[in-house]
């Protein structure tokens, strides 16, 4: 058992070092070809319920699987002429900025002295998604095919739903094209029991182009709608 141990040990240890090798390597921007392409990452949450917005933005070198860029020199990236409120390289996303409303947001990405591309990020662009009105209770032993206020699921979109009681989860998504409710299976097994709980509905999608791109190199933008609501399992 304690050989197996620290076999798994070691192993679990190379694949972190192997993530931090691949997943999360970078270069200085100002290190690159002032002519060279950048790829334009963008993660744009509306929460409704909190009322807030955030805006997550990753560069990376000539195309979708290119070295990710640390801003240097007279690069930058700014969220309604602001700067970022995060920044890290140890997730996918480098830039985080996030404001109170839920709101428009121009993302300015300033490549260098002479170039900048501006993309503006809106609700409107969105996709739909609410509460049914009424809607308040599930059932612990019963499958619910769970409706809501928007269109069916289009190309490139995901709604998921999560179910959250005394810090256990439930976790349902659905992403056929088409659909128009998701199926909240029985929760018996879940580890959610009857009495209040919270349920949050997001909608995701993807678009593949942005309004200014740097030349062929592309970029896209993930749109994302999160809602929450209480409700009482019976």
């Amino acid at each position: 058992m304690m050989k197996y141990l620290v076999a798994l040990v070691k192993l679990l240890m190379i694949q972190f070092l192997l993530y931090g090798l691949f997943c999360c390597s970078n270069i200085d921007s100002n290190k690159l070809k002032p002519n060279l392409p950048i790829y334009q990452d963008y993660y744009v949450t509306f929460d409704k319920t909190q009322n807030k917005t955030k805006v997550e933005a990753t560069f990376r070198e000539t195309g979708k699987d290119g070295t990710k860029l640390v801003l240097k020199g007279d690069a930058n990236v700014r969220f309604n002429g602001q700067s970022e409120t995060k920044y890290t390289t140890l997730f996918h996303y480098f830039y985080t900025w996030e404001t109170n409303g839920v709101k428009d947001v121009d993302v300015i990405y300033t490549k260098n002295s002479t170039t900048r591309f501006v993309n503006t990020f809106s609700l409107r662009s969105a996709p739909k998604v609410d509460f049914i009105d009424g809607f308040s209770t599930l059932y612990l032993d019963q499958d619910i095919s769970m409706g809501w206020k928007g269109s069916a699921i289009e190309p490139n979109e995901k709604l998921s739903v999560t179910i959250t009681q005394k810090g256990r989860n439930a976790y349902f998504n659905v992403s056929n094209v088409g659909a128009t409710s998701i199926v909240i299976n029985n929760l018996k097994n879940s580890g959610i029991t009857r009495g209040p709980a919270l349920i949050n509905i997001k909608r995701r999608r993807i678009d593949s182009s942005l309004g200014q791109s740097d030349m062929g190199a592309g970029g896209k933008v993930t749109f994302e709608v999160s809602i929450d609501r209480g409700i009482t399992i019976q």
